[in-house]
């Protein structure tokens, strides 16, 4: 029996091997090998090179903090850091030691502070906290400071809703609440995080348990509705690594998708209090660990093809805004992989 068992593991990798291999055969991916370089760079701003004649061996070098790789900008073969934007400016009801530090240039006790309810505004961000920014219909950028619009009552966008709430059919509606087969125009009101038809539906989930599965075009990567029916397939996407391997993208029926709506209900109990602009965090009341959390369950979800097998330098130069949030999940998987060697070894 443990022979068998043995067999069908043997067999079950072969078939992943094959199916890695031929993930490589992606038209659309253009055959591209992402390396970082062994040479260390003098030029301090040079991230990418085209080492071949066929523009698929790209060699990398990593940017410096607070730079990231222009892919799009290559000049001869050669592409360079950017500076990061800098960051915004503090929104109201968010620390500050000076006036000079808040969106709206105004702290006051160790808090930046908006405008009122009434008072003129041109985005959301010049309103306080329980305010939003209502825009003139008659197309100027000239707006008005509103409280935010409870539970059932009309509105236009998200962030005219108190935080514990969306907009939906023109009206705010509870977080992830609505449930299949109910009327939506807005996943974030569906339980399933997932619309279909116009109301709320349960999401397809990829066939294949191997996630993201190793694909060389989209009918690889085959979908299942509730039943285990199959239902259309999803993306074959492009990822960033030495092999040029492409992978399937994920579906909202797919467990890293339960993830991030189990994740965002533990922001959702702490951002009541926060700007309407700052929900989803960064925002004094959210805990760090439940933001970081939720932002990683998202980018693993929207990235998993691109983050697949990525090397240091791809880390740095592409996928960063997954890695940044992944890094300490990265390092405590490093320590207990040293601590089993240790016993082990």
């Amino acid at each position: 029996m443990n022979n068998i068992n043995q067999l069908q593991i043997f067999y079950f990798f072969c078939f992943l091997l094959i199916k890695t291999v031929l993930s490589q055969t992606n038209p659309i991916c253009l055959g591209k090998r992402y390396i970082c370089s062994q040479i260390i760079n003098i030029e301090s701003t040079l991230c990418a090179q085209v080492i071949d004649d066929k523009n698929k061996q790209i060699e990398l070098w990593p940017c410096p903090n607070g730079y990231s790789c222009n892919l799009s900008s290559f000049v001869n073969k050669f592409a360079y850091c950017q500076k990061d934007p800098d960051p915004s400016k503090t929104l109201p009801g968010e620390s500050c030691t000076q006036s000079t530090d808040c969106q709206s240039k105004n702290c006051q006790s160790g808090y930046c502070v908006g405008n009122s309810a009434g008072q003129a505004c041109a985005q959301h961000r010049d309103c306080d906290v329980g305010n939003y920014c209502l825009i003139s219909t008659q197309g100027s950028n000239s707006g008005v400071c509103k409280e935010q619009v409870p539970f059932g009552q009309a509105c236009i966008s998200d962030y005219d809703c108190q935080n514990n709430c969306v907009c939906s059919k023109g009206s705010c509606t509870y977080y992830y609440s609505l449930d299949v087969g109910i009327a939506a125009d807005n996943f974030r009101a569906c339980a399933s995080g997932y619309i279909s038809k116009g109301a709320c539906a349960q999401g397809l989930s990829s066939k294949s348990s191997s996630r993201p599965l190793p694909c060389s075009s989209d009918s690889d990567c085959l979908l299942v509705d509730s039943n285990g029916n199959d239902a259309g397939n999803t993306q074959c996407q492009c990822g960033f690594n030495p092999g040029s391997f492409s992978y399937c993208k994920l579906s909202e029926g797919d467990q890293e998708y339960q993830n991030v709506l189990q994740t965002f209900l533990f922001v959702l109990n702490t951002n009541f209090h926060c700007h309407t602009s700052l929900r989803y965090g960064p925002c004094k009341y959210i805990y760090n660990d439940e933001y970081i959390a939720y932002n990683k369950a998202i980018q693993l979800f929207q990235m998993a093809p691109q983050v697949t097998y990525n090397d240091f330098c791809i880390q740095k130069a592409f996928t960063w805004n997954y890695w940044q949030w992944a890094s300490s999940l990265y390092n405590q998987f490093q320590i207990l992989t040293f601590i089993i060697i240790y016993l082990f070894y």
